[in-house]
């Protein structure tokens, strides 16, 4: 009978346990499309409240995640974003030059990875929104030096323009 109740305890552990699905590849595939949805608030498409609705569930991906967040997670989880949403928001750079897009993209990714490893810090403290919007605007003023004297653009505060907030920004 002890090898019996051991095959059950073991049993047990494993349904207990979320699969490698849910607690790898699902928070990467979510912000990778997270950072595509972010995209649509920007030129050609102006969908307004898209970044919005994307930011909430970027922070929802590294708050409730099953297992606990790491720097190394959000640093991925954030470059994934950051791949997607960028990737897309900025392909008409293209039409300058390829390595030029590719150059700005990795460098973004850079920074989101940077950011993601700060809200990982952030993320179980009290005031953890007040903190992670510190860390988001830091990272967004750091993207207005540098690189080549700074790339401003799709900054969180741009999806404002032409609305009814605009002039609370």
């Amino acid at each position: 009978c002890g090898v019996h109740r051991v095959r059950i305890r073991i049993a047990q552990q494993h349904r207990s346990q979320p699969s490698v699905l849910v607690t790898r590849a699902l928070p990467v595939t979510g912000a990778l499309a997270l950072g595509f949805i972010a995209s649509l608030n920007f030129a050609p498409v102006r969908l307004p409240g898209m970044l919005l609705i994307a930011l909430v569930g970027l922070f929802a991906i590294l708050r409730f995640t099953p297992e606990s967040i790491t720097a190394r997670k959000a640093a991925l989880y954030l470059s994934a974003f950051a791949l997607s949403f960028f990737g897309v928001s900025m392909w008409w750079l293209n039409a300058v030059s390829f390595a030029a897009w590719l150059a700005l993209l990795l460098i973004h990714l850079a920074l989101f990875a940077v950011l993601g490893g700060g809200l990982a810090l952030v993320m179980p403290l009290r005031w953890w929104p007040l903190w992670a919007a510190s860390w988001w605007t830091t990272v967004e003023m750091l993207r207005g030096f540098a690189p080549y004297g700074g790339f401003p653009w799709l900054r969180v505060a741009h999806t404002a323009l032409d609305t009814p907030i605009a002039g609370v920004t």
